[in-house]
């Protein structure tokens, strides 16, 4: 099975090269530029054409109509276009970016764990963080 990553696109899928075709396809979030419903109208059409199997859509911290009052139509924009809405809770929810905010917190059965090297000084300051399951 093979799994496409890709994220951060803010609206300008459009603009990628051709990402072929595949087992699994999966937007990491961002991506919509301004959060309207407009910009997902457009990223779930360019999802739906998109020749994988499966895909898996997460929102990120700017995609803000997942955030709000609008979620229940932005959910639905997604799903007519077949991408099907699942609310999860992983085991470990893995992330960077707040440099700041090394290290690992459990909250319910979820551990969440900032695994950023560098501090905010971009100097590196943080070892690797290993989990065993």
């Amino acid at each position: 099975m093979n799994l496409t990553f890709i994220s951060d696109t803010h609206s300008l899928h459009d603009r990628l090269p051709t990402i072929g075709a595949g087992d699994v396809l999966i937007h990491c979030g961002d991506f919509t530029g301004r959060g309207t419903l407009d910009d997902t109208l457009n990223f779930a059409e360019f999802m739906a054409a998109q020749p994988f199997t499966h895909k898996i859509v997460i929102a990120g911290n700017h995609d803000w109509c997942f955030e709000d009052k609008r979620r229940n139509i932005a959910e639905h924009i997604l799903k007519e276009y077949g991408l099907i809405i699942k609310r999860i809770k992983p085991r470990i929810h893995a992330s960077g970016h707040i440099h700041e905010g090394y290290g690992k917190r459990k909250v319910g059965k979820t551990l969440f764990i900032n695994a950023c090297v560098l501090d905010e000084r971009y100097q590196v300051r943080n070892p690797p963080i290993v989990v065993k399951l």
